[in-house]
């Protein structure tokens, strides 16, 4: 249950960055995403064990030793919508990620080798350096059908980091 591990999240009955998305594509097979969060009060009912998962998708139950009243009314299953809070989502643009290299799940530009030349190229150009041109997400997931597991562990661990590679790597 989401409550759960939001509860888990914010480490109690707090804020917390902890989101649910749900993510649909429609007929047309365009994509869209909703953010969600559990409002305080449900993470105190679950926190108490005072909600329980329903066998109703879009519900959930309250435990038997507690009184629920929505609108007025006493409950034994809750309308999960009742304890939504919306999130909006917000198209962001990154400094420190790289978001150039084609996307490995969508048709146009297709990932190669000339791509990652392409990218890598950039290197000591438009301020990048090496290590900044493989942060990009398609980019690793591309590298990662050609280098071996501890060569990608280093790479991560210099993206992750922010440090520069060993100069071998720029052979790539």
């Amino acid at each position: 249950m989401a409550a759960e591990m939001q509860l888990v999240a914010a480490d109690g009955i707090a804020d917390t960055n902890f989101v649910t998305v749900k993510c649909t594509v429609d007929e047309e097979g365009h994509a869209s995403f909703e953010g969600f969060q559990l409002s305080k009060q449900c993470m105190e009912m679950v926190a108490e064990g005072a909600l329980e998962e329903g066998s109703e998708p879009g519900w959930c139950q309250v435990n038997s030793t507690f009184t629920a009243l929505v609108e007025g009314k006493e409950n034994k299953k809750i309308d999960n919508n009742f304890m939504l809070q919306v999130v909006p989502i917000e198209q962001h643009e990154s400094d420190k990620w790289v978001n150039k290299f084609p996307k490995r799940n969508r048709q146009g530009r297709p990932q190669c080798n000339d791509e990652m030349k392409k990218q890598l190229a950039l290197s000591g150009k438009q301020g990048y350096t090496f290590t900044q041109l493989l942060t990009d997400f398609h980019l690793l997931l591309f590298l990662s059908d050609f280098l071996d597991q501890n060569d990608m562990m280093k790479i991560c661990d210099s993206v992750g980091k922010g440090k520069e590679l060993d100069e071998g790597y720029k052979i790539i």
